[in-house]
């Protein structure tokens, strides 16, 4: 199993030749699954956050649970508007991001009762 950072390949900014350079992960801003999971636990005064970077370690790619009475009354896609408005500056440096739960504590009990 090759645990190496994966690396981005881009075409460079301002190049007349199109030239194509290979960018790693620590010359982009860096984004940790840890970073993810203390800002979103401070903000939202999560109960729990689970955060899991689906890209290999890259950090490109990142899937999130959260736990949360800020979601209180909110509405599935205002939920995740709330969690994108959270991390609205990781988001400028990652590829993908899955909500896969955005739960009030109560919802989060019903469903592990």
């Amino acid at each position: 199993v090759d645990h190496r950072p994966r690396c981005h390949t881009t075409t460079g900014k301002g190049s007349t030749t199109g030239q194509r350079h290979v960018v790693h992960q620590a010359e982009m801003e860096a984004v940790s699954a840890v970073k993810i999971r203390e800002k979103l636990k401070e903000q939202l005064v999560a109960e729990q956050v689970e955060v899991v970077d689906t890209s290999g370690g890259c950090g490109s790619a990142f899937q999130v649970a959260v736990v949360s009475e800020a979601f209180q009354g909110k509405r599935l896609l205002e939920r995740h508007q709330l969690v994108h408005q959270v991390l609205e500056e990781e988001l400028k440096n990652i590829h993908a991001i899955s909500i896969t739960k955005t739960l009030t504590p109560e919802q989060a009990k019903r469903t592990n009762n």
